[in-house]
């Protein structure tokens, strides 16, 4: 589960790709249908220049690639699979 203590203060997300949309979307529809854990999309890392860096655009971002994309992640957050289906279909 992913816990984020302070907002990362992002105001738009980043495009991710459509195989590696499809590759997350997967993977949340696996974790929340057989290990029921709760899912909410996240940040991932994208080469920038040559760089990794995290998807939200916070250069110096202390958790790059691993903190949810919204602030209110933790009530938006799903068990569901078709939910997170149609979650991760929206953004």
């Amino acid at each position: 589960m992913l816990v984020v203590e302070e907002p990362m203060g992002v105001t738009e997300a980043a495009t991710v790709p459509q195989q590696r949309r499809e590759q997350l979307l997967d993977a949340a529809v696996r974790y929340a249908e057989e290990r029921h854990w709760d899912v909410f999309p996240g940040t991932w890392l994208e080469a920038v220049e040559g760089i990794e860096r995290c998807s939200c655009g916070e250069r110096a971002c202390p958790l790059p690639g691993a903190h949810a994309d919204r602030p209110d992640w933790a009530g938006q957050a799903t068990g569901s699979g078709a939910a997170a289906r149609r979650m991760w279909s929206r953004q």
